[in-house]
């Protein structure tokens, strides 16, 4: 069985969500949704929060997951982490990560990059 779009960006959130919690972080929620986009994951480590994008690929026919996180895509992460900074009136320290998987057309998981800390 080959994995539809919807499945693959599935599988990528739940796999990372594993790894995360394999670092001993705390996820507080996944698919945070504002109007203006989404992070897919929220975790806590100690006394930092972060904001986790997930990028999924079973090709590299359009790069890998990494180089299809842009200057848009992070400067709506930033508004959406804001936004959720706001409602829960976090004070603390706060990062933004990427976790991107290639994974077989099966779904088997081929490598894990996670880039910490990303910034304009």
């Amino acid at each position: 069985m080959i994995l539809k779009r919807q499945q693959l960006g599935n599988l990528g959130e739940q796999l990372a969500n594993e790894y995360v919690r394999s670092l001993g972080w705390h996820v507080i929620a996944t698919r945070f949704r504002i109007q203006d986009g989404e992070i897919d994951l929220i975790a806590q480590a100690n006394d930092v929060l972060i904001f986790v994008e997930v990028r999924a690929r079973t090709s590299m026919e359009f790069g890998n997951g990494m180089e299809s996180v842009d200057e848009r895509k992070v400067l709506r992460m930033s508004r959406v982490a804001q936004a959720y900074l706001h409602q829960y009136n976090w004070n603390g320290s706060f990062r933004m990560d990427v976790i991107a998987l290639m994974l077989s057309p099966q779904g088997s998981l081929l490598n894990l990059m996670h880039v910490r800390d990303i910034t304009l």
